[in-house]
């Protein structure tokens, strides 16, 4: 009996109206839940767009990337396959004929070479012609589309060495060059009896020195070393006088030559390897 009064009570209680308060914050609950459903709603909404957005221009991003790569690189195949990447001509500036193609033996150029591969390699190539031919002083490369001209620039022609009726331009370092003359360029000397690089050395170091006008006026250098003059000299000069000196002083002594020369008259010996003196040459 207590229990269904207590029930009744209860039924009751629940039937009974809100009070304005309790109306107020059920009203506050429900409209605090509804700006929440509603934020949530309009937050979900704004991202999806965004996402979708971001996502396609990732994969444009990813597929351009993707192509410049493999377009790059198929570029780069072709060049290689045509023969627009290889060398079609190698000349050489100012050196026709045989010299021409020697020196372009020198640099190991051929036609089919690639270009690409002459142009990172041009310092070797020059160093390399260079070391065997010494007269050489330096190298520019030309290009023009797939041909090369190879521009040399020649240092200071200190004389040959004669080798099978074929000659040898002799470099500052005395090295002899491995590109032949058939003809000696005129008034260069000519050296006999220097078979040691040392000795070949001294003596293009010493021509060096002296103004070019001497050194044409020599004809011929002849490396004749005695016991007592390990460096002795004998030079025949264009004009017919001969010259005796030592490699070690040839070149402060020889600067002389044109003065003893134009004392005398007649054809002369000068000797350079005590003081200096001369003597009639005789007949």
């Amino acid at each position: 009996m207590r229990l269904k009064i207590r029930q009744k009570k209860l039924k009751a209680k629940k039937k009974l109206p809100l009070t304005p308060w309790e109306k107020a914050q059920k009203k506050r609950q429900q409209k605090k839940h509804f700006y929440f459903w509603k934020a949530n709603q309009r937050r979900i909404g704004n991202k999806l767009p965004n996402l979708v957005t971001q996502r396609k221009k990732r994969l444009k991003r990813v597929v351009i990337r993707n192509f410049l790569f493999f377009g790059f690189w198929l570029l780069v195949a072709l060049y290689f396959i045509f023969p627009i990447s290889k060398v079609s001509s190698v000349t050489v500036e100012n050196f026709d004929g045989d010299i021409g193609e020697q020196i372009i033996g020198l640099s190991q150029i051929k036609p089919q070479t690639l270009l690409i591969s002459v142009f990172f390699e041009q310092r070797k190539i020059e160093q390399q012609i260079k070391k065997q031919a010494p007269e050489i002083k330096k190298v520019d490369f030309i290009y023009t589309n797939q041909k090369i001209k190879l521009k040399v620039k020649e240092s200071k022609n200190l004389g040959y060495v004669s080798k099978n009726n074929h000659f040898y331009r002799v470099g500052l370092n005395g090295k002899v060059s491995k590109i032949s003359y058939k003809q000696p360029d005129d008034n260069v000397p000519l050296y006999f009896g220097f078979s040691k690089t040392s000795a070949r050395r001294k003596m293009a170091e010493q021509l060096n020195r002296l103004p070019f006008k001497i050194v044409k006026a020599i004809s011929e250098i002849h490396f004749v070393p005695t016991k007592n003059d390990p460096e002795r000299i004998l030079l025949y000069m264009n004009d017919g006088n001969q010259v005796i000196a030592t490699l070690a002083t040839f070149a402060n002594k020889m600067k002389y030559y044109p003065q003893i020369k134009a004392q005398s008259n007649q054809k002369i010996r000068i000797d350079f390897q005590v003081g200096a003196y001369s003597y009639p040459l005789q007949e």
